[in-house]
């Protein structure tokens, strides 16, 4: 009997509540639901942070903060770039918010590349 393949990574689940339970252990005043509010959102927020900026992954990729605004403007792109053939190859056949967060940081880096390029020779006359 074949199983289906799992939709979670449950060991790596596993390790991400390990992680939280290590934080809670260590800021025990972050998870005293009656001190709920902005100071304590705005600690669990720092925390993680330094988590996950001080985490890689095996593969070398990190976890970056994205703000709303700009995953907003993401989304709104997706129906456009599902009508693309060309983006749906490079994004392995489905477009996602993250494969368009993933184009929009190679198209961006390949533009600043190009006038770093540029300033370099300009600076070399």
């Amino acid at each position: 009997m074949s199983h289906a393949p799992s939709l979670v990574d449950l060991p790596r689940a596993r390790r991400a509540l390990d992680a939280l339970d290590v934080l809670a252990l260590s800021h025990p005043e972050l998870v005293d639901f009656t001190a709920a509010g902005p100071s304590n959102v705005a600690a669990w927020a720092a925390d993680l942070e330094a988590e996950m900026s001080s985490k890689r992954t095996p593969d070398g990729s990190s976890v970056v903060r994205v703000p709303g605004d700009l995953l907003a403007r993401a989304d709104a792109l997706i129906p456009d770039l599902r009508e693309r053939p060309e983006v749906r190859a490079v994004a392995w056949g489905e477009i996602t918010r993250s494969a368009v967060v993933r184009l929009a940081l190679v198209h961006g880096l390949a533009f600043l590349e190009e006038q770093a390029a540029a300033g370099a020779r300009k600076g070399k006359r």
